[in-house]
């Protein structure tokens, strides 16, 4: 086991000896979920001392649980060399601190202290009754690499390894799996107007019939329970029973409670109304109403409601069974088109999204001094990118301020986008923009990038100059031209393929991550205007993906080498053109075209460590590069730190 040690360690081109030095322990925690869930533990570290290395093994029962991924922790963040494995039954983790010498990183002392987490998908249990599946430390058992030594569980102090052996102490963790919901009760989210009644959808997904059920649920502040209604899906039953009170409601149900009892019930399945909840909302009085927008919330709440109280059940075979519950909202908004809101549009209020650098003729309009308009933006998979907002509002020439159509107090922006191409990172800048010039006093967006809610990806944006006291009216300026707004920032996703373009467009009635629907609106005399929109600009087109063959530093895989690939592009003529990069000079002096190529020991730098990163794999037996090694491929992007500095210009291809 001594021997397993040293070699392990030779791996990272450092050698820990053992030592009889005393040191705290490792642990791993515990986690539960659900079949299907992903369900998170966290590995820690107790220690007095400062922690110069790990290695971590452990292992799992991997009928039941299936292992994902292993995310390291902000105490690894400065860490020069991280290498994991995570397969469906086991995990290995290693840790240098500091391989190069250079900043003395450390692990400080103190008690459990996160290193990673690891993540694992509940395969189980096969039963209704929950399952501890243990997460057992093992030494001696698995490798980092197929082949490569056998691993024990240390830490490194001193330079020295501490095992079991030297009192390291172990604590194993473990997954409970519980065992699924018997089904879900859900409120459907729902937007009216004000002064509109607003009929909530009650619904069960179920996977067995149900006899009967009880709901209770409890609203906000700004609307009142008028009635309960039973749904399609219940309408057969014998006995349904509402109360309704100042704050919420209850209903019970039995499908089957009188003579001659067919048996009837709720059938399975997803999704099916058994009941309406009915609510009065309030009307709108002004103008000055126009804008306002708020959403209400509906909860399910147990033995809250009701006397007695009630709880939400099911009862399924007889028996009573407590649903998972999804809350919902009642979206409030007023109606646009009423006679009390509608307004007269400013003709030329134009909304553009594209380039925040980029200006460019608008192709449509003729005229060759016609304002320019945004371009579309070019980007690498993996490259971080700015998507810009703009207006444009003509000067109206209308003496009376109280009457000008061209001072806009704020603006609302929705868009959607495709998340496979581009995702929105919720960050912007204002620099140079007009927001920034006019000291906007709010600003606000947040973004959804996933698609598993039915929704499209959506981007929603608040700005509004004149939020704060003292109120002194102030407004965005008419311009002639697009002024700039705001730059949000995005990434282009790492899978995303070039000679693809991806759109970014203004869309009505998206919510981000929130549940209100945005519309594209300019607030002008504290009512809403509908601007016209360009999306011309709203592109994105996916440039080509540099691929390399890390270690490669003279860069054999590349268009005059075609048929070159596979781990003898990487000899020793690579070790010297990375000396010559770094140190000759002249007719000498080596000039990359693959500067990722160049980084060995996939640093993010390069520096003298790759050339003898490069000397230790082909002549001491040390670990090969990492990918893309030992076949031509893109360079991975770090979960964490995202995409390293370097380039790859001599690369690019499309793949």
């Amino acid at each position: 086991m001594k021997r397993a040690r040293v070699l392990a360690f030779c791996s990272f081109g450092i050698l820990f000896a053992l030592a009889a030095v005393k040191a705290d322990g490792l642990k791993l925690g515990t986690g539960q979920g659900p079949l299907g869930a992903l369900i998170s533990v966290p590995l820690t570290l107790t220690s007095t001392q400062q922690v110069q290395g790990v290695v971590v093994t452990a292992d799992w029962d991997g009928a039941k649980l299936r292992g994902e991924t292993l995310t390291r922790a902000a105490a690894l963040a400065s860490a020069d060399a991280v290498v994991s494995r995570v397969t469906p039954g086991y995990a290995v983790l290693g840790v240098v601190m500091d391989s190069d010498g250079v900043d003395n990183e450390i692990i400080p002392p103190g008690t459990d202290i996160v290193l990673a987490n690891l993540q694992f998908t509940a395969l189980g249990p096969p039963g209704e009754t929950p399952e501890d599946v243990a997460l057992l430390f093992q030494d001696g058992k698995y490798a980092t690499v197929d082949g490569g030594p056998l691993l024990d569980n240390i830490i490194v102090v001193g330079g020295l390894s501490i095992g079991q052996t030297e009192g390291l102490v172990l604590t194993n963790g473990s997954v409970r799996l519980l065992p699924p919901p018997p089904g879900e009760l859900k409120i459907q989210n729902i937007s009216v107007f004000y002064g509109a009644e607003a009929k909530v959808p009650v619904l069960l997904s179920v996977d067995a019939p149900v006899q009967g059920f009880v709901t209770a649920i409890q609203n906000g502040a700004g609307i009142t329970l008028t009635g309960i209604d039973i749904g399609p899906a219940a309408l057969a039953a014998d006995f349904v029973q509402p109360e309704l009170f100042a704050t919420g409601g209850t209903l019970g149900v039995v499908m089957d409670l009188y003579a001659p009892f067919p048996g009837t019930t709720i059938p399975a399945g997803a999704n099916r109304v058994i009941a309406y909840y009915k609510y009065a909302t309030p009307a709108i009085t002004s103008a000055a109403d126009c804008p306002k927008q708020e959403t209400i919330a509906l909860t399910f709440v147990d033995f809250v409601l009701g006397d007695p109280s009630k709880e939400n059940v099911l009862v399924i075979g007889g028996r009573s069974k407590n649903p998972s519950l999804v809350n919902g909202a009642v979206s409030l908004s007023a109606d646009q088109n009423s006679p009390l809101c509608r307004i007269v549009v400013p003709s030329e209020l134009t909304f553009a999204v594209g380039s925040c650098t980029e200006m460019v003729d608008d192709p449509s309009d003729p005229d060759p001094d016609a304002a320019l308009i945004p371009g579309p933006i070019s980007a690498h998979p993996g490259e971080k990118i700015q998507i810009g907002l703009y207006y444009k509002s003509p000067e109206d020439n209308i003496a009376d301020e109280t009457q000008q159509k061209d001072q806009i107090q704020g603006v609302s922006m929705a868009l959607t986008f495709d998340p496979t191409f581009i995702e929105c990172k919720e960050t912007y800048s204002l620099a140079g923009t007009i927001t920034e010039t006019v000291g906007a006093e709010f600003v606000n967006l947040h973004c959804e990038n996933s698609l598993a809610d039915g929704d499209p990806a959506s981007l929603v944006v608040g700005i509004l100059v004149d939020a704060l006291p003292p109120f002194d009216g102030q407004t965005l300026p008419p311009t002639s031209d697009f002024l700039r707004l705001i730059c949000v920032d995005f990434q282009v996703t790492a899978n995303a393929r070039c000679n693809q373009i991806s759109p970014i467009t203004f869309s009505d009635g998206e919510n981000g991550r929130g549940t209100v629907p945005i519309k594209n609106l300019a607030s002008v005399q504290n009512q809403s205007v509908a601007p016209k929109l360009l999306n011309a600009g709203g592109r994105v087109i996916i440039l080509a993906e540099p691929i390399f063959v890390r270690g490669d530093c003279n860069f054999h895989y590349s268009d005059e080498y075609p048929a070159t690939s596979g781990p003898e592009v990487v000899d020793i003529s690579d070790a010297q053109a990375v000396l010559s990069y770094l140190f000759l000079t002249g007719t000498w002096h080596f000039a990359p075209p693959c500067l990722d190529a160049c980084d060995a020991n996939d640093d993010g730098r390069i520096d003298l460590a790759d050339s003898v990163y490069i000397l230790r794999y082909l002549f001491k037996f040390a670990v090969q590069p990492k990918a893309p090694y030992p076949n031509p491929g893109p360079d991975p992007i770090d979960p964490i730190n995202g995409p390293d500095r370097l380039t790859c210009l001599g690369g690019s291809v499309c793949n």
